[in-house]
């Protein structure tokens, strides 16, 4: 990457001095680390970003003189949902996953750190969306879904039988589409 198009994806000038250039680094990671703090998380909108963060790291690269601190990645385990043996059960434990992901990306500053945390959220999700539909008895039927569809999480915990038979249905349907 040349030192022009650093600046360009960074949002900067051949003035820029090393305080910017950092600033200008650590608000480009937020925006990208925060994308999905308020949306439903997707495999293919996570790895845009990842792209997007792997040409943040080049830009910084190739921007300074400072060495990015690799030591700061962070570990998240990624559950493997194989103790899970309902729904409910499966449900709590991936947004306990998801919490520690969202906590981790709240709190990191690294574009390479970033990248490592949509990866494991990537992980854990497949790992719930297949665990979900080895539980589920339902094949999603005909039920017209977006992929940006909410999950069903909150609406499961305070609904009825029938009410959560629909919502595996709805959420099979949307994990098979995610999925495949």
């Amino acid at each position: 990457m040349t030192i022009r198009e650093a600046e360009m994806v960074l949002g900067i000038t051949s003035t820029s001095g090393e305080e910017d250039i950092q600033e200008a680094y650590e608000e480009a990671v937020f925006k990208q680390a925060s994308f999905f703090m308020r949306r439903v998380f997707l495999p293919k909108l996570a790895e845009a970003r990842i792209k997007r963060l792997e040409e943040i790291s080049e830009a910084y690269a190739a921007l300074n003189s400072f060495k990015q601190n690799f030591d700061k990645l962070t570990s998240i385990p990624i559950p493997s949902f194989e103790n899970a043996q309902s729904i409910e059960n499966l449900i709590s434990q991936f947004n306990q996953f998801e919490t520690s992901v969202r906590k981790n990306l709240a709190n990191t500053d690294d574009a390479n750190g970033a990248i490592q945390i949509f990866r494991f959220w990537k992980q854990g999700f497949f790992a719930y969306g297949e665990k979900f539909l080895t539980l589920s008895d339902s094949d999603g039927g005909n039920e017209k879904i977006k992929l940006s569809d909410a999950p069903i999480f909150l609406e499961f915990a305070s609904s009825g039988e029938e009410k959560r038979s629909q919502l595996i249905s709805r959420e099979s349907a949307r994990l098979k589409a995610i999925l495949n």
